[in-house]
């Protein structure tokens, strides 16, 4: 395969950009009321069908229209859209394409089960949401990106009459440019996967013995080969069905037409987060010593507050150096990226509770050191391990998720609120991943590694995002231990509940085509 086997023209900007440059944000939840009215709407902004090959040459693509991931326009301003399942029914969609879309997207997130095993219980049930439970699941995410102070302005042009027809507001969802610094402190939208574009990864990678950062399209997009090398099931149409050939073909099932190639699913979770009482109960654990605060927060982190990892690591491989600018930039991302828990296997370092080592372990398909085939059935078995968790997780590359989330609320200083500053302004995160599998990624990480107290195998939540909902043998959740070398394990107890989740749903972001499907076909 090659570049150009990718249409980027058919694909949604924020899966490729992300839209970082792009200061302000706001998303908006909505209930379709007039479904014909909804269509128009919708395909006032879909861009029209033209050739991958030619859209380069184009002109300057139309900035009320849904952003592509064609990378010589750089937006302006950027518009994407997600539909609920929910959603896509009120559009009238038919039965025969909704029922080929995955059970977790069907059921949706706040399904009873569902709700448990993501850790959505007491402060974090729905049934205390502010929008995404019962008569409040909206149908369609609009998600506005524009440059600073120009939102207002571009948001205006966009609630058009067929707007004020179609859809009732649900929420509006303010964001905050702190300057990728999440609410508590920390750079946020450190070490994403690396999509692997031009579809050059092997066939099968299979057993790999190093963590890699790159992930392949098919975790992150629909009707591509994904780290199993298999396509995930998505909804295929007869050509009967689609008889103006407005959908892909599909590559793995010669003849069907791809509703859900270069379409992902959007996981949206809003997370208010307590950070007065994050930086309050971090001090005083540390006696109001401001060294050990940062010390103690940063191991429940995982990083250091400027982003760079806590884990031993080589010096800095720009430090005193003379580099072009993206060399610099490559060099620093290779650095705080790609490091491994290798060289931690006790988690003296990284404390194996540590938020970013429950949100990726860094593993690959076997544990580090193994080589030939003694050393590979000694290592599965169990034995010659270099610490007690190398054989405890899954293989990190088939549960990436592709973060493109959003904090709200004024920056606050750890220092203004040891001393309890602002105490009523609303801080938090609007939570967005992309995936292809909702389940093996999404939910597994939640599930598995963040929601599980069993994860560091000391009964414990995860530091920050945990409920601290105590074992159903009545042993708390709510404690974080720092193994010591050397030493008996210096152990916190009695975290309180540091975020809460507020609202959340599961979308569909189809590509270009789909869309241009959803609007034409109905």
């Amino acid at each position: 395969m090659t570049f150009s086997d990718v249409d980027f023209a058919d694909i949604q900007g924020l899966v490729r950009f992300g839209h970082g440059h792009l200061q302000e944000a706001r998303f908006f939840l909505l209930r379709i009321v007039d479904a014909a009215a909804a269509r128009s709407w919708l395909a006032a902004r879909t861009p029209p069908p033209r050739p991958p090959a030619n859209y380069a040459n184009a002109e300057k693509p139309d900035p009320s229209w849904v952003t592509t991931a064609v990378k010589d326009h750089p937006p302006e301003a950027a518009l994407q859209v997600a539909f609920t399942w929910q959603g896509l029914e009120a559009l009238g969609i038919s039965k025969k394409i909704l029922a080929e879309f995955s059970g977790e997207f069907t059921s949706g997130m706040t399904e009873s089960s569902r709700s448990r095993r993501l850790g959505d219980v007491e402060a974090n049930a729905p049934e205390h949401w502010e929008w995404g439970a019962a008569d409040n699941v909206p149908h369609v995410l609009v998600m506005l990106y524009a440059k600073l102070h120009q939102l207002e302005s571009w948001e205006a042009k966009l609630k058009d009459q067929f707007w004020s027809a179609a859809f009732s507001p649900l929420a509006c969802l303010h964001t905050q440019d702190n300057g990728e610094i999440e609410p508590f402190g920390f750079a946020d939208g450190v070490s994403q996967p690396v999509i692997d574009w031009e579809r050059q990864k092997p066939k099968r990678l299979r057993k790999t013995r190093e963590y890699t950062n790159v992930a392949a399209i098919g975790e992150f997009l629909l009707g591509y080969p994904n780290e199993y090398c298999r396509y995930t099931d998505r909804p295929l149409l007869d050509p009967g069905d689609d008889p103006g050939g407005i959908l892909p073909l599909a590559e793995d099932v010669p003849g069907k037409r791809d509703f859900g190639r270069n379409g992902s699913y959007l996981v949206l979770r809003d997370l208010a987060q307590d950070v007065l009482g994050f930086w309050q109960f971090v001090d005083r654990q540390a006696q109001h010593e401001p060294d050990k605060r940062e010390q103690l927060a940063r191991a429940m982190v995982g990083r250091m507050r400027s982003g760079d990892p806590i884990v031993p690591l080589s010096d800095h491989p720009v430090a005193g150096v003379a580099y072009d600018p993206d060399e610099r930039a490559r060099m620093v991302d290779l650095w705080a990226n790609q490091f491994t828990f290798d060289k931690d296997p006790d988690g003296t370092a990284c404390p194996f509770g540590a938020h970013i080592r429950r949100a990726n372990p860094r593993n690959a398909d076997l544990p580090a050191g193994t080589r030939g085939p003694i050393s590979k059935l000694l290592r599965t078995l169990g034995f010659d391990s270099k610490g007690p968790h190398d054989d405890l997780l899954a293989s990190t590359r088939f549960h990436r998720i592709l973060r493109r989330g959003r904090e709200y609320g004024p920056e606050f200083k750890p220092e203004d609120a040891v001393e309890g500053k602002e105490r009523d302004a609303a801080r938090g995160l609007r939570f967005i991943c992309l995936n292809a599998n909702i389940s093996r990624q999404f939910e597994f990480v939640q599930t598995a590694w963040i929601a599980s107290p069993k994860f560091s195998g000391t009964d414990e939540g995860d530091p920050l995002l945990g409920n601290r909902k105590p074992l159903w043998t009545g042993r708390p959740t709510s404690g974080f231990t720092r193994p010591q070398d050397g030493g008996l394990p210096c152990r916190t107890s009695g975290l309180p509940q540091f975020v809460t989740v507020r609202g959340g749903a599961y979308f569909f972001m189809p590509g270009i085509s789909a869309l241009r499907y959803l609007v034409r076909r109905i």
